[in-house]
């Protein structure tokens, strides 16, 4: 990502000083470029091919409560393995949403939204009665690679049998043809994955919680300076006591 040498001078000025400046760290935010993955309901293209969702909405708003101009084909979606790469080495990338995690925590500043991800293991709930009857290790597990489902799994030590899939659509197709006993992933994303499945023959319930107290985040690159990072939560935790961050979650997921 390429600055202007006048703002990349202000930067190296600002940045010396003991005092942030709002006028210079707003330019900085300005130049962004945002890149996330596809993970509905919170990032996600829309029919129209826009980016949308509970995270890209909240990001529109914080540009728009700092009074910077945003368009949102600056938002990227790419493969996750690429906005890991690009955030870690490149100043100018941020990226969402990304799960709390003490190893993600090493590589990235996180600036968390105010709401919780819970992870699960879930089933169809035909077979939930029979699933509880026997050991959880006995399961098989259908998870998405590198998801924080499995993610989740591995810390638990539970070792069930698992089955990895490339995407939360391929993981819930095996739910439904019965090739796998349960699914390992966050239960808002799982829940908007199958209703858009239009299925209503059964329902998706929860058999085990396997966390319910991360907080999922916008990630910055550690080099970022604590004055961009401490406007932007700053922004966040407004927009979050204003109620407006409720309302785009409500918009989303309905319960």
């Amino acid at each position: 990502m390429k600055f202007s040498l006048s703002i990349i001078l202000s930067m190296l000025i600002h940045w010396t000083a003991t005092a942030c400046e709002l006028s210079v760290d707003k330019a900085y935010l300005a130049e962004y470029k945002w890149l996330t993955e596809d993970y509905p309901p919170y990032n996600y293209t829309d029919e129209s091919g826009v980016v949308v969702g509970i995270f890209s909405d909240v990001l529109v708003s914080v540009y728009e409560e700092l009074e910077i101009k945003f368009d949102r084909n600056n938002i990227s979606i790419v493969p996750w393995a690429r906005l890991y790469h690009a955030i870690q080495n490149d100043i100018g990338f941020a990226g969402f949403s990304m799960a709390n995690n003490p190893e993600r925590e090493k590589l990235f500043t996180l600036v968390p939204l105010p709401i919780v991800t819970k992870t699960s293991i879930m089933a169809l709930s035909e077979k939930k009665p029979q699933l509880l009857k026997v050991s959880v290790n006995d399961l098989t597990i259908a998870v998405v690679r590198q998801d924080v489902g499995q993610l989740r799994l591995n810390k638990a030590n539970i070792v069930a049998r698992q089955i990895e899939t490339i995407s939360a659509f391929s993981m819930l197709k095996m739910l439904i043809h019965k090739r796998v006993d349960a699914i390992a992933y966050a239960e808002d994303v799982a829940h908007f994955q199958y209703n858009q499945l239009e299925l209503t023959e059964d329902l998706l319930v929860p058999l085990y919680v396997l966390d319910d107290k991360s907080l999922a985040s916008y990630a910055f690159s550690k080099k970022t300076p604590l004055c961009i990072t401490d406007l932007f939560a700053k922004t966040i935790n407004k927009l979050h006591l204003r109620g407006d961050i409720q309302s785009i979650k409500d918009k989303y997921i309905t319960k």
